[in-house]
């Protein structure tokens, strides 16, 4: 962690860093030994597996799974690493977990501080880049990725039970804020932790920052 972080007297904020500063005696908001947790994705399973799709860290299992007709999606040993399908065995075979595909038709990104919801996101198709090039998708059109034309936009409203499982999968990870990736459809899952979500609009941005100074009583 550079000596750039967000630094507030004794207070530290860090954004995604599993790396100690050497400020040991400061305040932290997401300690580093939590984020390193949250950061490695079969520790991340279980923590908080009982949120999650069903799901193994066994490569045969997982690939028996794909041969039995039901769809499959690995995920690197590190967070925030795209998605793998099976069709790429290369990278599918180094994969650390393996999550059974459910049936979805929203997937909600939650961003929780200190207790409370304080934005959501939702992935939304968005056929042209930000450059407005059309996109041509890749890979496994179940992976809503980037890659496939995927972006995360503010949601207008929020699912009940996506709140109830980002809130629970929060009081268990040790964050004290972080962005929870959850799929709704056929039942609502988490996929994944996120413990430095971009910051991809100003309203997100002021979210943060206003949990933040009110955890410290600044108003």
């Amino acid at each position: 962690m550079s000596n750039t972080a967000l630094y507030r007297g004794a207070i530290l904020v860090n954004w995604g860093s599993s790396k100690q500063p050497d400020n040991t005696y400061a305040r932290m908001f997401n300690r580093t030994d939590q984020v390193k947790l949250m950061v490695n994705r079969q520790a991340q399973t279980v923590i908080l597996g009982q949120y999650m799709p069903e799901h193994t860290t066994d490569l045969r299992r997982a690939l028996d799974w794909e041969a039995e007709g039901t769809r499959v999606f690995g995920l690197p040993p590190m967070a925030g690493k795209p998605f793998v399908s099976p069709k790429d065995l290369r990278a599918f075979l180094n994969c650390a977990v393996f999550f059974q595909i459910k049936p979805k038709t929203t997937e909600y990104r939650v961003h929780v501080a200190f207790g409370e919801i304080i934005y959501t996101q939702v992935k939304e198709f968005k056929p042209v880049d930000a450059n407005g090039a059309p996109v041509s998708a890749q890979g496994d059109p179940d992976i809503w990725s980037i890659e496939n034309g995927y972006r995360w936009v503010d949601a207008p409203q929020t699912d009940k039970d996506v709140e109830q499982v980002a809130l629970a999968a929060f009081s268990k990870s040790g964050l004290d804020y972080g962005a929870f990736n959850i799929m709704a459809g056929e039942g609502v899952y988490l996929y994944e932790v996120v413990t430095a979500p971009a910051l991809q609009s100003t309203g997100l941005t002021k979210a943060y920052g206003e949990a933040i100074l009110k955890a410290l009583d600044i108003t």
